[in-house]
């Protein structure tokens, strides 16, 4: 019998229709799979949760919520009052340090045993008690590194970094002091005024083995400390640092006028160190990287930059690929917005805009555009000009062990490959030259070209001791920065709510809180750099000392750093100001005083 059945056609056999049945039992099957992976996720929350309740009923936890809630179970008060751990001073430091005010409404109003105001400023008030060194602080150091830390544990770099402040004047009348005055020499024919502190220079030891971060010394200061006035101060924390048992490798500044004066007489490209006080080992000296490339952004908005001897890299390139590329179809350079070009009041601070402009993705989008004709051939020049440039940087500014290509360390085995690619970038940047754009005459030079030229050959000499010296198997670049104390500044710019310049005492009391507490990542969404990583090298919860913890730091004869002046056991203001005077001042004058100085 023959089949009523045709055979089916090749084109069907090779591609079967699904059946109805099927695809519902294929939808099934993936709900059911969606619902085993919810079920999963569910399973590790609840174990997640069992765990942060063991961790509160042993105890064994540090998180701030974990010691309230430890606090909470605890709630039996001893005939003889409460007794706090160093843990929950350091927690409550933290939380107090957010908001003294929300601090008084969880421990009044909600009843949740914490210390009080009082405990918290008797075990913070020992620490930077005046300018200068912190005596205090370089004993816990000490302590903290003994005899059984190794060498590359003690390995650090000092950074030196300002924090603009609101100016201002106070007299505590319990210390017979007046704060936020800096004495100047005036001249012999006027009356000498005092003159109110603008800016505090922080000194910051940053591990380079270990991610540690610790604050040894500020300096409240006018405008500037001065070219003796900072000299002194790094002789003082490298003498302070010794004597902790830390070893100093590099000195970390940026190009502010007076420091970049000072940096540049005492180190050069062929010798890029100065000589330890103390022990006369080299510290290199690295200009700050973000902020070189700032400062390479904002040359480039006003010169043609020429390299290479005949190649000329031009802002208004930038400026045509952007207007190029933001049309509403896909984007080559999705992360360049207005903001970048316009450069609003303090956007040249940041960072990202100027690592966004001269990018990879910036170069690789002027080729696409050049390739079809929609730039000139010109903007190859800045195009290759921006790439360079970004991975200069990122040979600068390595964080990760496992970076791929110019983001990877300097490694132990690549030692030489490295140390060539340093040295081509060397002579790229030699070759600028700047052409400014009102038609002066050509530029060879500009400081920030100085800049990137010395911390190029510091950091050559530098990786190369770590790693055969002191038996490194590699180093991040990104730690001979200033990030750590730029999270640092927004820490205490965050006290009590955000500040963005606070006065002296508040500055004071932000830094104390930091250094006791182990603040040390900021939680600002507003900040202007990343994590460093970085935990702080104390948790300083101890018992009160005496009040000599601190010394007055001797800054030059024309810029006194001291802003604490304390009486009768030194002149209030130089000749002029007595203690009694002071005393006798009220508080409104004071003000209009200060009215009249600003």
């Amino acid at each position: 019998m023959v089949s009523r059945h045709r055979p089916k056609s090749s084109r069907q056999c090779q591609q079967p229709t699904a059946q109805p049945t099927k695809v519902m039992l294929n939808n099934i099957i993936a709900q059911l799979r969606s619902k085993v992976r919810r079920q999963k996720t569910t399973i590790r929350q609840m174990q997640a949760r069992i765990e942060k309740a063991k961790a509160v009923q042993s105890g064994s936890s540090s998180s701030i919520a974990t010691r309230l809630m430890q606090q909470k179970i605890r709630r039996d008060v001893r005939s003889r009052g409460m007794r706090w751990t160093k843990k929950d001073i350091a927690c409550s430091i933290q939380l107090h340090h957010k908001g003294s005010s929300a601090y008084r409404l969880v421990r009044n109003k909600w009843k949740i045993p914490l210390p009080s105001s009082s405990t918290i400023r008797r075990r913070i008030r020992q620490y930077f008690v005046l300018p200068g060194i912190c005596n205090l602080t370089i004993r816990s150091l000490q302590s903290k590194f003994d005899a059984s830390s190794t060498n590359q544990q003690r390995i650090a770099t000092l950074c030196f970094d300002g924090m603009s402040l609101t100016p201002s004047l106070r007299y505590q009348q319990h210390r017979d002091v007046v704060v936020g005055c800096d004495p100047r020499t005036a001249d012999d024919s006027k009356e000498q005024l005092p003159r109110p502190v603008n800016e505090a220079i922080v000194a910051v030891l940053r591990g380079v083995f270990q991610d540690w971060k610790q604050p040894i010394a500020y300096y409240p200061v006018f405008r500037t400390l001065g070219q003796e006035g900072f000299g002194i101060a790094i002789d003082e924390c490298l003498t302070a640092s010794h004597k902790a048992g830390i070893k100093v490798v590099a000195l970390v500044a940026d190009q502010e006028s007076t420091q970049w004066a000072h940096l540049s007489r005492r180190a050069d490209t062929a010798n890029p160190f100065l000589r330890h006080p103390v022990t006369g080992e080299p510290v290199y000296v690295i200009v700050d990287i973000p902020h070189c490339l700032k400062n390479a952004r904002n040359a480039l908005m006003k010169n043609d930059i020429k390299f290479n001897e005949c190649k000329l890299a031009k802002w208004q390139h930038l400026i045509q690929f952007y207007q190029n590329d933001s049309g509403p179809s896909l984007r080559l350079a999705s992360k360049l917005t207005d903001a970048h070009f316009s450069l609003a009041l303090g956007q040249k601070m940041k960072v990202s805009l100027a690592a966004q402009v001269l990018s990879h993705s910036v170069a690789s989008g002027i080729r696409t555009l050049v390739h079809h004709n929609e730039l000139s051939e010109d903007a190859l020049q800045t195009a290759e000009f921006a790439k360079r440039l970004n991975d200069i940087f990122d040979m600068l500014n390595s964080a990760h062990l496992y970076g791929k290509g110019f983001q990877q360390p300097i490694h132990r085995d690549t030692l030489s490959a490295q140390i060539d690619r340093l040295t081509e970038a060397e002579d790229f940047v030699r070759s600028w030259r700047f052409l400014p754009l009102n038609g002066r005459a050509v530029k060879p030079t500009m400081p920030f070209k100085e800049g990137w030229l010395l911390s190029l050959s510091a950091t050559k000499q530098l990786c190369t001791t770590l790693i055969r010296d002191h038996h490194f198997d590699y180093v991040c670049t990104r730690r001979f920065t200033q990030d750590h104390v730029e999270n640092l500044f927004c820490i205490i710019r965050g006290h009590n709510g955000f500040n963005d310049r606070p006065e002296l005492s508040s500055f004071v009391g932000a830094l104390r809180s930091v250094a006791t507490s182990g603040l040390a990542q900021p939680d600002s969404t507003s900040r202007n750099c990343e994590d460093d990583n970085c935990e702080a090298a104390i948790i300083a919860a101890c018992a009160p000392t005496g009040a000599g913890d601190c010394v007055t730091t001797k800054a030059g004869p024309q810029n006194s750093s001291s802003v604490v002046c304390q009486a009768p056991q030194q002149q209030l203001l130089q000749k002029n100001w007595t203690p009694g005077r002071a005393q006798a001042m009220s508080r409104w004058k004071l003000l209009s005083t200060l009215a009249d100085m600003c």
